[in-house]
């Protein structure tokens, strides 16, 4: 990931670059990302350091928040993309955990609310109940 993130040209010199560099295989992420960027007198720069943003990612993976959701006492929806970045099964075992609902939106990536109209509607009906 390190290697990616190193290998990513900054500045880039228009949004549509910052597109072409993070869109492949899922636009939503390239046109997300073009919107993540502070411009500058050489040009775009990404608003995160990447040495911040591989801290976050990484950290993901080195806690265990399992016991976190015991605290959770309301209803919940997750929301899950069919390729998350998720490990397969954890979303669903997450909900089993909370007694919650869980949906997979095929077609969808990491920004699974990228497609507004089908993640509307699967969470507006949960959120009027």
């Amino acid at each position: 990931m390190a290697a990616w993130f190193g290998a990513v040209p900054q500045p880039f010199p228009c949004r549509e670059a910052v597109r072409e560099a993070f869109g492949h295989p899922r636009p939503e992420l390239g046109d997300y990302m073009a919107e993540c960027v502070d411009e500058r007198a050489n040009g775009l720069h990404l608003l995160t350091r990447v040495r911040d943003a591989l801290e976050i990612a990484t950290g993901w993976t080195r806690e265990a928040r399992w016991a976190d959701l015991d605290a959770v006492r309301s209803p919940a929806l997750l929301v899950e993309a069919e390729e998350s970045v998720a490990p397969p099964g954890q979303m669903a075992a997450m909900a089993e955990r909370l007694g919650a609902e869980h949906r997979l939106l095929p077609g969808t990536g990491h920004l699974v609310h990228a497609d507004e109209k089908e993640f509307l509607e699967v969470v507006e009906p949960f959120l009027t109940r």
